[in-house]
C-alpha cells in the first residue's frame, strides 16, 4: 500500500480513466501496465488506450504556457564554450512537425524471462511492453539546432563519441531522475526521423 506522500505524488497524475481491461498492471505508483497481448494484437497502430504505460515516478500536471527546458550544451575539452539555452513549448510548435509510426518498446520488455535465470532489477515485465504507435512533433535535430548544436555534427567517424542525454522532468521511483542518451551523430542525422 502507498504511503500518503507518495499517494499525494500521484493524486494531480492528468489521467483518471484507465481501460484497466487491456492491461496487466505491474505497479499502481508509479503506475505501469502491459497490454494484455490478445489486446495488442488487435490493431496495426496502436491506439492510445492499449499502448503500455511505463512511469518512473508521478506524472506531472506542466502548463504549456509555463513550460520550458533547457538545453545545456556542453564541451569537455574547453568548458568555457558549453553554454545553456532554454527552450519553451512555442518554440517548439514553432519548428517544422513531422509524424512518423514506429514501435516504442521499454528495454525491459520480457524481463520475467530473465527473472527466470536469475534475479533482476525492475519492474517484472512480460511480454506486453512494446506498442506500435503513431508519433509526431519536431526533430530532436531541429531543436538542438535552434540551441546552438551546428547541424553538421553527423561524422560517425569522428575521434571522440558525442552524445545527447535526456534526463526527465520530476522525480523518479528507482533513481534521482529518468534519463537516457542516444548519439550525437545519430541524432543530428537528416534521414533519421528522432523526434
Amino acid at each position: 500500500m502507498a504511503s500518503t506522500k507518495q499517494a499525494s505524488s500521484y493524486a494531480d497524475e492528468p489521467w483518471s480513466d484507465r481501460t484497466l481491461s487491456n492491461y496487466i498492471v505491474r505497479a499502481e505508483h508509479p503506475f505501469n501496465a502491459e497490454v494484455r497481448l490478445d489486446k495488442l494484437v488487435e490493431d496495426f497502430v496502436t491506439p492510445t488506450d492499449k499502448h503500455f504505460r511505463r512511469n518512473h515516478g508521478p506524472i506531472p500536471n506542466i502548463d504549456g504556457a509555463e513550460w520550458s527546458m533547457s538545453v545545456e550544451i556542453g564541451c569537455s575539452a574547453a568548458p568555457e564554450k558549453s553554454c545553456t539555452k532554454i527552450v519553451r513549448l512555442e518554440d517548439l510548435v514553432s519548428l517544422r512537425q513531422f509524424e512518423v509510426v514506429a514501435v516504442l518498446e521499454c528495454a525491459g520488455n520480457r524481463r520475467d524471462g530473465l527473472k527466470a535465470i536469475k534475479p533482476v532489477n525492475g519492474v517484472i515485465w512480460g511480454p506486453g511492453t512494446a506498442s506500435n504507435s503513431r508519433w509526431g512533433g519536431c526533430r530532436l535535430r531541429d531543436v538542438l539546432a535552434l540551441a546552438g548544436v551546428p547541424v553538421n555534427l553527423c561524422d560517425p567517424f569522428y575521434e571522440t563519441p558525442r552524445h545527447v542525454e535526456f534526463a526527465a522532468y520530476g522525480e523518479a521511483s528507482d533513481d534521482v531522475h529518468y534519463a537516457s542518451s542516444i548519439s550525437l551523430e545519430w541524432a543530428m542525422n537528416p534521414l533519421n526521423m528522432v523526434l
